[in-house]
């Protein structure tokens, strides 16, 4: 049955509804994209996916939440950064599975112009947008934690085309760029006070004041590199501890289980 799904995407895009909608939603792309390539030499479908998105493309440089666009997607469905972000991992994606870098050169303005438009959007924290999609309800929920993470993330791989593209203006940039959203995240997102509990934790904005240190914000912090050493071992000890408080059930929906 899975392997049917896959095989029904495989024509040009990734989708989240493989039998019905069939829409280029990035969504999917961002979520399965990291895995395909284990069943399947994926190299030009992703060449492909990524000439759409810069098909899509807005001016002021926002990549759609979809591509290619075969709707307008109007609201918060608009601009995801988990879902249009993939802009900018994806481009390494071709280069750590296939050793290809052919299409950095042609993917790296887009994604700079890209970047450009999210700082317009920033308040340090990316916040606009759905939180952990299918997870209670879709706003309000860990938005700060997965966006800025996705943001950081982002910076990280724009870095790393500039170097091998032998740019290290740009390269020096965007890694003070990623050093930023790293401080910034930090200063909203993780609680070193131990006034509510006997160890830093990573806590979300949904709920100003309640330090709610669910699993998932503990495990997005860790797997993205965000937490100071000094802090890990209290993060790690939080996620378990917040395991204990839910009777060991494991929370988290489409964006969020994987880190965790």
């Amino acid at each position: 049955m899975c392997h049917w799904s896959f095989a029904s995407n495989f024509f040009s895009y990734h989708t989240d509804c493989s039998q019905t909608e069939k829409f280029g939603w990035l969504e999917a792309t961002h979520l399965l994209s990291p895995a395909t390539q284990y069943i399947r030499d994926m190299e030009s479908i992703y060449s492909k996916i990524l000439d759409d998105i810069m098909d899509a493309q807005e001016p002021n440089g926002l990549c759609l939440t979809m591509a290619p666009k075969t709707r307008h997607m109007c609201g918060q469905l608009h601009d995801i950064i988990t879902w249009c972000g993939i802009v900018a991992p994806f481009p390494e994606i071709l280069h750590f599975y296939y050793d290809s870098t052919h299409i950095f050169e042609k993917l790296f303005r887009p994604c700079v112009n890209y970047m450009e438009y999210i700082k317009t959007r920033e308040n340090g924290s990316i916040e606009h947008g759905l939180g952990d999609w299918g997870r209670d309800t879709a706003f309000g929920n860990n938005q700060a934690n997965i966006k800025t993470a996705i943001y950081y993330r982002c910076s990280r791989y724009v870095e790393i085309m500039a170097k091998v593209l032998g740019n290290s203006i740009d390269q020096s940039r965007f890694r003070a760029w990623a050093h930023r959203i790293t401080k910034v995240y930090n200063e909203k997102l993780l609680v070193t006070d131990k006034k509510l509990h006997p160890y830093s934790c990573c806590t979300s904005r949904n709920d100003l004041g309640s330090q709610d240190r669910n699993m998932f914000t503990q495990a997005l912090a860790l797997q993205f590199g965000l937490v100071p050493e000094k802090y890990i071992t209290h993060v790690q000890s939080a996620s378990l501890d917040r395991g204990v408080n839910v009777n060991n059930k494991i929370s988290a929906e489409e964006i969020g289980l994987k880190y965790l």
